[in-house]
């Protein structure tokens, strides 16, 4: 999976680290923040927690159901990545569906989420208004399709692997990559937060991309905070894999390969962060949707 920008195309993924450390300066963007009464704000902000969290504690108890089935603890016909896997993940499953619907809903109250942005990439199932039940049901379908994507990068197929170093390899690219997505989500949603409420200057564009990918967000809090997230997967891959033929793991299925056969280790980077990338704007959407 190629990136859309030159620098990480062409100069490779080593060039692209470079790149990240040299931030420049953005240009002025238009921001202001929204006119929204306390309730609604208050209501934005849970369902903010909400988003994040259901991106951590979904990501956690899949990554918890491949890792045992890489040590050879569930039967390899398990679906941990978009299934209910074992008994252990089913039961996770279930109460962290029954979280989302104690968060935010009582701090919306019902109430109408239209003036939010709703229902935006959501499908209004049950017609106007878009309310509290219509974006539980987003967020667990959505978000969940997302997560699944993220971990089917981030994981090859599943099957045990009785090499030890093996195994610290998969593990430790599928957790740089989570990492990645998660540190990337909450700054965004942070970002976002602050500048609804006014707090951040005018100049700063929340969804834009740090460089060399886009000309930064304008707050040096959430672009340094998405650098590291970016170079977890950038420089934290070869630390773990050091040694290692990732060819032989099977990530190969579900990446395109940027380098000539064998698939690469630079190839896995790069599917990870690219996919990644690709995938965080439709999650940061479900707090945030874009004005139409």
């Amino acid at each position: 999976m190629r990136s859309e920008n030159g620098c990480f195309a062409a100069a490779g993924v080593g060039v692209a680290l470079v790149c990240l450390v040299a931030l420049a300066t953005p240009p002025k963007a238009a921001a202001g923040a929204a006119d929204l009464s306390r309730r609604l704000v208050g209501c934005r902000a849970a369902i903010a927690g909400t988003v994040s969290r259901y991106f951590q504690e979904l990501s956690a108890a899949r990554e918890g159901c491949v890792i045992r089935l890489i040590g050879g603890q569930v039967n390899a016909a398990t679906n941990c990545i978009d299934g209910r896997g074992d008994g252990r993940l089913a039961r996770r499953l279930d109460a962290i569906e029954k979280r989302i619907g104690r968060t935010f809903p009582n701090r919306c109250n019902a109430a109408d989420l239209v003036p939010l942005g709703f229902p935006g990439s959501c499908t209004d199932l049950n017609g106007a208004p878009f309310d509290t039940r219509d974006l539980q049901a987003c967020i667990r379908d959505e978000g969940a399709a997302i997560v699944s994507e993220v971990l089917r990068a981030a994981y090859p197929p599943g099957r045990a692997i009785s090499s030890t170093p093996q195994r610290a390899c998969v593990r430790g690219v599928g957790r740089k990559a989570v990492f990645m997505f998660r540190e990337s989500l909450q700054a965004r949603v942070r970002c976002l937060a602050r500048e609804e409420r006014g707090t951040l200057g005018d100049v700063v564009e929340c969804r834009a991309d740090i460089p060399p990918y886009g000309p930064g967000t304008g707050d040096r809090y959430t672009d340094s905070r998405i650098e590291r997230a970016y170079t977890a997967v950038l420089a934290g891959v070869s630390g773990v894999c050091s040694g290692q033929d990732v060819s032989q793991f099977g990530y190969g299925d579900d990446c395109i390969e940027i380098d000539p056969p064998p698939f690469t280790e630079n190839d896995l980077k790069s599917c990870v962060f690219d996919r990644n990338r690709a995938l965080l704007p439709a999650f940061v959407e479900l707090a945030f949707p874009s004005a139409p």
